[in-house]
């Protein structure tokens, strides 16, 4: 089962930290804070990349690099 919030998630320029950004959960607020905008983007789309590769597994099989993927992502072994 997953632990994590479902998500949409965003980024913005972080209001707590210099230099920083925030991943953004509407109506929850700041998520976590991380110094590269690169990683905040990532981070930011990390739910919607775990939908999508479940929707293609389920379109063309499951293979064990996306099944690994998928099972760390949801904090399974």
């Amino acid at each position: 089962m997953s632990k994590h919030t479902l998500g949409p998630w965003s980024h913005q320029i972080s209001r707590y930290e210099p230099e920083a950004f925030d991943i953004i959960e509407p109506g929850i607020g700041a998520l976590a804070i991380v110094k590269s905008e690169d990683y905040a983007r990532l981070i930011a789309a990390a739910p919607d990349l775990l939908e999508a590769l479940k929707e293609l597994t389920l379109e063309r099989g499951m293979t064990d690099k996306a099944r690994a993927a998928i099972a760390k992502a949801e904090g399974q072994p």
